[in-house]
């Protein structure tokens, strides 16, 4: 700070209609819209990807991360789209600490996982190329 210049006041600089008040006050309400915009930009991303409509978005939103809508990577059969299912839970002893119900649910999202990637093929996988990929390794052994 130059000779020139005087400090801001400590106390009361920014009181009611001080211009740094008033300054405040609108950054302040310029990024709340903006962040409102934002969340409305995204949420309507959201409804248009996973096609679903805003009170079901109100609903997954209010649930919150309590676990009830798992992560889901993209992987999808004709039942819909396959839960993934992060590490499971361990105890103090790295012994997996899991409900019947939560083992069944994983057991069976890995089943159609499974299922799912079992049918994915290319212009490589035909009968020829296995047969040829089994004669090389007969010739290994």
């Amino acid at each position: 700070m130059n000779n020139n210049e005087q400090p801001l006041p400590m106390s009361g600089w920014l009181a009611p209609g001080t211009e740094v008040e008033v300054v405040s006050r609108l950054v302040a309400s310029g990024a709340a819209r903006l962040r409102a915009s934002a969340k409305d930009q995204g949420r309507r991303g959201i409804m248009e990807r996973y096609e679903i409509d805003a009170r079901q978005l109100d609903r997954i939103e209010a649930e919150g991360m309590d676990e009830k809508w798992p992560r889901w990577d993209g992987l999808a059969d004709e039942l819909g789209p396959i839960p993934a299912f992060g590490p499971a839970r361990t105890d103090e002893h790295g012994r997996v600490v899991m409900s019947d119900e939560e083992w069944t649910a994983r057991r069976d999202s890995v089943v159609r996982a499974l299922r799912a990637t079992g049918d994915i093929t290319d212009e490589t996988d035909t009968d020829e190329v296995w047969d040829e990929v089994f004669r090389g390794l007969k010739e290994t052994r």
